[in-house]
């Protein structure tokens, strides 16, 4: 969130990409996901700011479980996908994900779970097309909240608020 412009910015990482992490005043090369892993959300953003060069200092973090609710709350997203998403989907193709309902090639209406089991398909594509269909996610989020009335929107907050003071955001001292 920038402050001069009050924009949000989406920014994905590849999380196998191999980094420099300090941690407990040793540095060792490892997967920039281990950065979370080994120190939270602190250290996951300091090793990227640190290796890309980054100032991020407002952040908010919302495990599986967190954006399934969300997605619900706003009475799910539509969600295109392609035969190849489908079939993982529906359990035809190897993959780690698999829906509640049937899903089929094009537009889909995905409730919270099968909103999550899409963006975490694996195997039937490349890191790069996960990446994407985890942004598809999030932007059909921010659409849809975006045409929500008041009373919706009431209702979302009062989902996510209780996320949010349970310590998952997080603002980078200066």
């Amino acid at each position: 969130h920038s402050t001069e412009t009050k924009k949000v910015k989406v920014v994905s990482a590849m999380r196998d990409k191999l980094v420099p992490i300090t941690y407990n005043g040793k540095t060792t090369y490892n997967k920039i996901n281990s950065a979370y892993i080994k120190g939270g959300p602190e250290l996951a953003i300091k090793t990227l700011n640190t290796v890309f060069g980054l100032d991020i200092s407002e952040y908010a973090t919302v495990n599986f479980y967190g954006m399934a609710d969300i997605i619900d709350a706003v009475g799910g997203v539509d969600i295109e996908l392609t035969a190849l998403e489908a079939q993982g989907l529906n359990g035809e193709v190897r993959t780690n994900a698999y829906a509640k309902h049937k899903m089929y090639e094009g537009m889909n209406h995905l409730d919270g779970y099968d909103a999550l089991q899409y963006s975490r398909l694996r195997y039937i594509d490349s890191d790069w097309k996960r990446i994407e269909r985890q942004r598809n996610v999030i932007q059909a989020v921010v659409h849809k909240a975006q045409n929500l009335s008041l009373l919706e929107l009431n209702d979302v907050a009062n989902t996510i608020l209780p996320m949010i003071v349970g310590s998952t955001l997080y603002r980078r001292k200066k």
